[in-house]
């Protein structure tokens, strides 16, 4: 229902048809945008730019540190308090997403190769855990960056709005 009237049957089939097409055309983008990448980078290599498929610097710190944190936060009672090394890992790669986030909410540089390593990150969570799980990562981890990082590009195009707020009267 929207606004207590219903919602038609057809309606919601043309709506589900266009979100599904717009994933598509999302999917076909991300791809063609990394054979771009990929091309830049053979054209330019001493340019500074990566491959596309090479992990930012930002997230190998962002990796180290989740461990380092991790590794620290089990072992501070001196015996561990999880033992299974796949949830410890899980728990890492996990904090590392959060560390991420908080590097590119306070780094102002919002490009997409951090955007795009937040996501290879997302992405190779997911395709380490069980089939079974991967429904709830999407409902609890997956949509919650999504809007993280929907409001860190929205931050990024109007940051020079934001950092001149002059209200004169």
């Amino acid at each position: 229902k929207s606004y207590s009237m219903p919602i038609s049957i057809e309606f919601q089939r043309r709506y589900a048809t266009i979100v599904l097409e717009l994933e598509q055309l999302n999917k076909d983008l991300n791809k063609v945008l990394h054979k771009v990448q990929q091309y830049c980078y053979e054209l330019a290599p001493d340019q500074g730019l990566q491959p596309a498929d090479q992990p930012t610097d930002m997230r190998r710190r962002c990796e180290e540190e989740a461990q380092e944190i991790v590794r620290h936060a089990n072992s501070s009672t001196g015996q561990p308090c999880v033992e299974n090394e796949n949830l410890t890992d899980l728990i890492s790669r996990l904090t590392a997403i959060l560390l991420q986030i908080k590097c590119l909410a306070e780094g102002g540089d919002l490009n997409s190769f951090e955007f795009k390593s937040l996501t290879d990150s997302l992405n190779d969570i997911k395709s380490t855990i069980d089939a079974s799980n991967i429904s709830c990562f999407q409902n609890n981890v997956e949509i919650h960056v999504a809007h993280i990082q929907s409001g860190l590009s929205q931050m990024g195009n109007l940051h020079a709005f934001a950092a001149n707020n002059t209200n004169r009267d």
